[in-house]
């Protein structure tokens, strides 16, 4: 069960497990992200840094480049 709102803050630290619902990944595949190079803090990270990194890992280009 997820201790996060219906509408959780992206940039919020949080634990795996906490955040493992609404990104759709088990808390073991966003534990092991950690490995490969996703920003983490300690042991928690966020929503938004999770995201980005899936993205950054699949080639999609970041908002950043789109705005130029």
């Amino acid at each position: 069960m997820s201790s996060l709102a219906p509408n959780p803050d992206p940039d919020r630290l949080a634990f795996p497990q906490e955040i493992a619902s609404v990104i759709g990944l088990r808390k073991e595949q966003i534990n092991f992200m950690k490995r490969l190079g996703c920003p983490f803090y300690g042991r928690k990270t966020t929503i938004r840094w999770v995201r980005n990194f899936i993205a950054k890992e699949a080639g999609v280009p970041s908002r950043a480049a789109k705005r130029r």
